[in-house]
């Protein structure tokens, strides 16, 4: 019901539905709780007594309700305080199951260095692993991907690789570590030396403030574009991606537009799809990028 409320939604912009899928999650809150038992799901809850006794759904209802709690979360429905309770829920319901929780940060994960948004991150400290694409937020080379393990010894048990060659790299509990017994390729080149480098001579104080920095700019970015005429912000920003309309406009002209800036060496801003329509977006990741520079965006598609 939740996945088909969020479909019915993307089509219809009906905000009336709005209320309808926070009732429908308040019932999923109860198949949860219903029992006391973290990663509980029941079905067939009575909201009313919560006091019966209930039946343990199936992995292929467990998995259904995993699905729309995903979907929900993805939407524009929830609110911050619903999308909290949605995080711990999922890694409830993966801890009671036994089944691996990863976070794939790529590029969000970044802001996990950032004070003023931390918040958004609540339950990823009950993942088994997380990844965070450096070249994306944390001003890397590309390309590198830095992940992290709550337990490596369980993931070196399931992707340590055994041939005769490798026997020397596998001298026993306290072998050299090897970082290809934790991924699944075995020969690699050293993607993570330029991120070290830099953590090694700036220190991670930099990078919080350089996040901070980006934040600040796209939030004032979406400030400027929200009081535009000729511009429409979709919605405000959780981290530095700014999305919005350039009223009037359909996709050619979008795509006229950002290639003009990119042939001009000004931006590179392109355009994106969200709901069916063509947009904008700018995504600030590089603490050098001003406010007015996002004006000079903003009055170019005047």
């Amino acid at each position: 019901m939740l996945s088909v409320l969020c479909d019915r939604f993307e089509v219809t912009k009906d905000e009336s539905l709005r209320e309808k899928a926070a009732n429908v999650f308040a019932g999923l809150k109860s198949c949860v709780t219903v029992h006391g038992v973290q990663g509980f799901v029941a079905r067939n809850v009575c909201t009313e007594d919560a006091k019966s006794t209930y039946i343990n759904s199936s992995r292929d209802q467990v998995t259904h309700f995993v699905h729309g709690l995903w979907q929900y979360f993805n939407s524009p429905l929830p609110d911050e305080v619903a999308k909290q309770q949605i995080r711990v829920i999922l890694a409830d319901v993966a801890e009671r199951l036994g089944v691996w929780f990863h976070v794939d940060g790529a590029y969000g994960g970044a802001g996990l260095a950032a004070p003023s948004v931390r918040a958004r991150y609540t339950g990823i400290e009950r993942a088994d692993s997380y990844i965070v694409d450096p070249h994306k937020w944390l001003f890397a080379p590309f390309d590198c991907c830095a992940l992290l393990y709550r337990n490596p010894a369980e993931a070196k048990r399931a992707h340590t690789q055994h041939a005769e060659y490798l026997d020397v790299l596998h001298g026993g509990d306290d072998a050299e570590w090897n970082p290809s017994d934790y991924a699944h390729h075995l020969s690699r080149r050293a993607r993570g030396l330029p991120l070290w480098f830099s953590l090694a001579t700036h220190g991670t104080d930099a990078y919080r403030d350089a996040v901070e920095e980006t934040l600040l700019v796209a939030h004032a970015g979406a400030a400027l574009i929200a009081a535009a005429p000729h511009l429409e912000l979709i919605m405000e920003p959780d981290l530095s991606v700014v999305l919005f309309r350039r009223v009037g406009w359909d996709a050619a002209q979008y795509q006229a537009w950002s290639d003009r800036l990119l042939d001009a060496g000004i931006a590179f801003v392109t355009p994106t799809g969200w709901q069916g329509e063509t947009l904008l977006r700018i995504c600030v990741v590089n603490p050098r990028t001003t406010v007015d520079d996002i004006a000079l965006l903003v009055d170019s598609l005047a």
